[in-house]
């Protein structure tokens, strides 16, 4: 059975009535409110404006809506309800649920300021009585600081600041824009086969915004290697020889040969579980030692490890 309210507070609400039970009667009309009614349930179709409307016209509309579902076939009563009962809301939109640490505000008293007690801005109150919280802004500026001021970071830095400082030199020089040496058009080439070339110096211009370049990346270098000297071992072909082991992203692999900006390390298929990799454990089936490998640049490296220490601490095990 559906029942039809005529509340002096709510308005007009249908309780116990379902969307489909709603076709053809003013459905468009109603909508759904989740609060207390006044007969004690949850949640009831209000007609829209009805709140505070004249009781004899939400009456004469109420048996308007009662006929129209007697058509349709449903059982119908209207009630009436000059004064809410206890327990009833005015307001039947869904309630505010307070979290366990924040107050109602609602039923929060309001505190009483005199005429000497007017509160200072925000941006005016002492440091002490200020709740500083770091925002996205605040958070993304700590990471990037970190992240230049990151070791390794600043390693891999300096790398791309000398690669490109040996370019601008190089151009200096006419290095990069030589041309091939001829004589009698024919190519001239040294004892082992190599084309001569030479150099082309850069014009006035040119080589003014070069120095230019030269001098920034310089003073960007000595900025840099200032902060790595102060406490991280900057690792460089001088340290290695070949059969020593250098740690790569935790893991002890052997030294196969030694670049001026890198060294080579075994790479292919490698023993599961293995905090040390050996050139041997990665030879074929055959016992040869394979040809693929890998460079690793030196400011990636975070240890060195002689031979005997290796066999000190990882005796050879055959996988």
């Amino acid at each position: 059975m559906i029942i039809i309210q005529v509340s002096a507070v709510h308005g007009l609400l249908l309780v116990g009535a379902t969307t489909r039970d709603l076709r053809g009667c003013d459905g468009n009309k109603l909508v759904w409110r989740g609060g207390i009614t006044p007969s004690g349930r949850r949640g009831a179709w209000q007609l829209r404006g009805s709140e505070g409307a004249g009781f004899q016209h939400l009456l004469a509309r109420a048996h308007e809506i009662a006929d129209g579902l007697h058509a349709a076939g449903h059982q119908t009563r209207i009630e009436t309800v000059l004064t809410p009962p206890a327990g009833s809301t005015s307001d039947l939109r869904e309630p505010r649920i307070a979290t366990k640490n924040r107050p109602d505000p609602a039923r929060a008293p309001s505190p009483t300021i005199s005429r000497d007690q007017t509160p200072a801005p925000a941006h005016l109150a002492p440091a002490s009585s200020r709740t500083v919280r770091a925002g996205p802004a605040q958070k993304t500026a700590t990471h990037r600081e970190q992240h230049r001021r990151n070791p390794r970071s600043t390693l891999r830095r300096i790398h791309r600041l000398r690669s490109e400082l040996n370019r601008i030199r190089r151009k200096l020089t006419g290095e990069a824009y030589a041309t091939p040496l001829e004589h009698h058009g024919q190519t001239v080439v040294d004892e082992r086969g190599h084309p001569v070339t030479r150099p082309n110096p850069p014009l006035a211009d040119l080589r003014q915004r070069l120095i230019v370049r030269e001098q920034l990346l310089l003073e960007k270098l000595a900025y840099w290697e200032h902060l790595v000297a102060e406490g991280i071992k900057v690792w460089r072909c001088t340290d290695f020889d070949i059969g020593d082991f250098a740690l790569y992203h935790g893991t002890w692999y052997e030294v196969v040969r030694v670049n001026d900006n890198s060294i080579t390390i075994p790479a292919g298929q490698l023993c599961l579980g293995q905090q040390i990799v050996r050139r041997q454990h990665t030879a074929d089936q055959t016992g040869r030692p394979p040809a693929a490998t890998t460079r690793v640049e030196y400011y990636d490296i975070t240890g060195r490890m002689s031979v005997h220490e290796a066999d000190t601490h990882f005796p050879l095990v055959t996988c």
